[in-house]
């Protein structure tokens, strides 16, 4: 069980701020594409990034391939 008042924290992968989970969006590894997922309820490892508009286009431009290594997928 929480303690009362704990608020999860997620690291963007981009910025590497730590943000409250709920303020992140979620990316996971899906048949080896990338994706979203809003809910949260997608099974698997997950990689978080937050709602700066510099690193969602990073979302889209990754050519370090930050988001791919946090999922694992090489």
């Amino acid at each position: 069980m929480a303690a009362k008042g704990h608020v999860p924290l997620r690291t963007c992968v981009f910025c590497k701020k730590k943000l409250p989970k709920k303020n992140m969006l979620r990316f996971v590894l899906r048949n080896g594409v990338v994706t979203a997922d809003k809910h949260g309820s997608l099974p698997g490892r997950g990689a978080y990034c937050c709602a700066d508009e510099k690193c969602m286009a990073q979302v889209h431009q990754d050519k370090k391939g930050r988001l791919r290594h946090a999922l694992r997928a090489g």
